[in-house]
């Protein structure tokens, strides 16, 4: 009996680390873009809207 107990006690250890899970929270601040260089930033405003509208269009063509 005793060889059948420290196999469910090794069971229930391992299911037990199985179920942790990591606890580290990313803080991002607000208003500020951390993701690649858009050209579209850099442009005026009329081809900014230009080239959004074309973005746009692309996306939606496939529905």
């Amino acid at each position: 009996m005793s060889k059948l107990n420290v196999l469910l006690m090794g069971l229930v250890v391992v299911v037990l680390a199985g179920c942790n899970q990591s606890s580290s929270v990313t803080v991002h601040k607000p208003g500020v873009y951390k993701g690649a260089s858009d050209p579209l930033l850099s442009a005026n405003t009329e081809e900014r809207a230009t080239a959004l509208s074309e973005r746009f269009t692309m996306g939606q063509l496939d529905r």
